[in-house]
């Protein structure tokens, strides 16, 4: 965890856990298969929670624009998603810090970048939905999109790089997501011209 996977070697790995690296080598080829055995189901399973949420939304959004529900903005909802992804990151935090600041030199060096592509592609989806029903505003536009995924990734890796308890991090987590749907509500509330956006906040 101190040096990363670019600056720790084997032989640092192994004194430190009390191990030869003749056993080490007995359950890994390499450095590499270590660091992959350490994040790889993790990386993979935060992907998937991801699109899954997103997925969610964009179907909730979709019967809004089909007039078939009115869209529950409340903060409990958004609150109570955000705490499950901090509880998640909290449960597996070494291995997130590996991947996000940790990686470098490894076959994981790119993975926060993807995974900040991965959450802008579907945002920009998200945004596909409202073509017909909102204005062009000329401040959305694709490093409007970066800063504000950035922006949110960066809050939870901030966090976790803290010596928060989880307690203290459900708070952020909280603050997080009051201040993330209100500046996005603000935005998309100035770009509505034919939809009543209003009714789509009523709780």
């Amino acid at each position: 965890m101190k040096y990363g996977y670019e600056k720790a070697s084997l032989r640092t790995i192994c004194k430190n856990v009390g191990l030869t690296t003749g056993a080490l080598y007995f359950f890994f080829n390499n450095k590499e298969d270590l660091f992959e055995s350490l994040v790889k189901k993790i990386a993979k399973s935060f992907k998937e929670i991801i699109c899954t949420f997103v997925e969610r939304e964009k179907e909730n959004y979709k019967n809004i624009l089909n007039d078939n529900c009115k869209y529950i903005d409340n903060s409990y909802y958004h609150i109570e998603h955000e705490r499950k992804f901090m509880k998640y990151m909290y449960a597996n935090k070494n291995a997130f810090i590996l991947l996000a600041m940790k990686s470098q030199g490894s076959c994981y060096e790119n993975y926060y970048d993807e995974v900040l592509q991965l959450v802008e592609g579907l945002f920009r989806e998200f945004l596909e939905m409202y073509k017909g029903k909102t204005s062009r505003n000329p401040n959305i536009n694709e490093y409007t999109i970066h800063c504000l995924v950035s922006w949110r990734m960066h809050s939870y890796i901030n966090v976790l790089n803290s010596n928060l308890t989880l307690h203290e991090a459900l708070t952020q987590a909280e603050v997080i997501a009051n201040y993330a749907v209100g500046g996005w509500n603000r935005i998309m509330k100035n770009s509505f011209e034919s939809l009543d956006y209003n009714s789509m906040l009523a709780t």
